[in-house]
């Protein structure tokens, strides 16, 4: 019996999460894609309240930066309060290609900051390598 990992997509934009199961389909991930819409959503989501009491602890969250109720940086340190939280990685899926962003992100605790490719095959890639943070704990 394998164990089951998943992935928690933080992103709001329904055609970027579009691409991003496509990419996970293309790549063959064996990971596990589940989406909340916001940051408030996630730490439901990370919280197992509300309708997500039976979620998984992801082995990974793709966040995007820019959220609405609760940005990925607001995000981010929530999770860092948190001790159960800050072991979960973190790569911050982004269009942004601010140097300030992608430095508030990893001082808050990312593990990474990608900014979004423009042309499909380079997406696909940037979330495989995404993937590559996925804890097998």
């Amino acid at each position: 019996m394998s164990v089951r990992r998943l992935v928690l997509s933080v992103e709001d934009d329904a055609a970027a999460y579009a691409l991003i199961r496509h990419a996970f389909r293309d790549f063959g991930s064996e990971l596990e894609l589940e989406r909340t819409v916001d940051g408030k959503d996630a730490l439901d989501f990370l919280n197992r309240s509300g309708r997500y009491k039976d979620a998984l602890k992801p082995s990974l969250i793709l966040l995007d930066m820019n959220l609405p109720r609760m940005t990925g940086p607001e995000l981010l340190a929530a999770m860092q309060a948190n001790d159960s939280f800050r072991e979960i990685p973190v790569v911050v899926f982004s269009s942004s290609k601010l140097d300030a962003d992608r430095a508030k992100c990893l001082a808050l605790g990312a593990s990474e900051f990608i900014v979004k490719p423009n042309s499909y095959d380079e997406f696909v890639s940037a979330v495989k390598s995404a993937c590559a943070f996925a804890s097998t704990a």
